[in-house]
């Protein structure tokens, strides 16, 4: 019973803390009604862990909507859906060029693919998303790999360029092993692509 309690106080905790009041994730579907507005189905080898929220120092802040492959403590893949917008006292602005970009349910996407180190990214970048994310790892008790290689699709939220979406796909890769060669890059892309599926969003 107390085992329920606490399992529940968990999920309204996590609610809270990802209170939008735009996004909300339905079974494996991500639904998104704003800065795009947009549905992301996601494979059913994944389960929905939970969101948080980040903040990249006076610049910008958002969400991060975490699903994974794994079981009850390891982690085998992972799929990040993280929404970010700059802050209104900013003049900033996302700067990117979507020329020749794929294009998913009418949205253009930029596409890329690395791979990076969890340590050496939260020593050199402590408080920014990365060290945010093995963060709420660890409050769920899980441990993850310390090399990843991604698969990343960004697009924009609207036409004033003060938001963004990014979609992530990570794969484990041993310690070291962050130089993609263009087979890893593309076999590792074609995993990603049947990974989810960009829907419209809700009528």
């Amino acid at each position: 019973m107390r085992a329920t309690v606490y399992v529940c106080l968990l999920f309204l905790l996590t609610s809270v803390l990802c209170a939008d009041n735009i996004r909300e994730v339905d079974g494996n579907t991500l639904i998104s009604r704003a800065l795009p507005a947009v549905r992301i189905q996601v494979s059913k080898e994944f389960r929905y862990l939970g969101c948080f929220p980040f903040r990249i120092q006076d610049m910008a802040s958002g969400y991060r909507f975490v699903f994974i492959d794994g079981d009850h403590s390891h982690v085998r893949r992972m799929f990040i859906v993280q929404f970010e917008s700059i802050l209104p006292e900013s003049t900033e602005i996302y700067r990117y060029s979507f020329d020749n970009a794929m294009l998913m349910e009418g949205l253009p996407f930029r596409h890329n693919t690395f791979a990076f180190s969890v340590r050496q990214n939260i020593k050199e970048n402590p408080h920014a998303e990365v060290a945010v994310t093995q963060d709420f790892f660890e409050k769920k008790k899980y441990k993850i790999s310390d090399g990843w290689m991604a698969s990343r699709f960004l697009t924009l939220g609207d036409e004033t360029r003060k938001s963004e979406m990014i979609i992530f796909y990570m794969e484990p890769v041993s310690s070291g092993d962050f130089q993609l060669t263009e087979k890893t890059s593309k076999d590792l892309e074609t995993r990603s692509r049947n990974a989810f599926q960009i829907l419209p969003p809700e009528s």
